[in-house]
């Protein structure tokens, strides 16, 4: 048997916001979709300093189960379902400056509207 794979990388989904450490959440409308991809909105996120940071998703009216995936130069850092609050989405750790990529969602790629948020820990 001989098995062929080709993998394509996807562009980067347009910025819905652009968010810093620090700065009060920011509302991010996630759309219905078919697949994580198309149910999916992303925030830009500018880090300045070298540091420990948390990531939030959560939605504002408890109808939503967040989930959130950090990426940076295309590359997947790490995604969380539940690690916040019930069901809100949380990342902690290190981040060196730069620019990166906050992709959020329903679980059930639901529409609705999410809160993102990063601060220093």
């Amino acid at each position: 048997m001989t098995a062929r794979l080709s993998a394509t990388l996807l562009p980067p989904l347009p910025s819905a916001a652009t968010i810093r450490p620090g700065d009060e959440p920011v509302m991010v409308q996630v759309p219905q979709g078919g697949s994580v991809r198309e149910g999916s909105s992303e925030v830009s996120l500018h880090v300045e300093e070298a540091g420990s940071y948390r990531i939030d998703a959560r939605s504002p009216d408890a109808d939503h189960d967040a989930e959130l995936q950090l990426i940076r130069d295309g590359a997947l850092l790490q995604s969380d379902a539940d690690a916040g609050d019930g069901t809100d989405a949380r990342i902690v750790r290190a981040l060196e400056p730069g620019d990166y990529r906050v992709r959020v969602h329903d679980y059930a790629n639901r529409s609705g509207t999410l809160l993102v948020q990063a601060v220093p820990e």
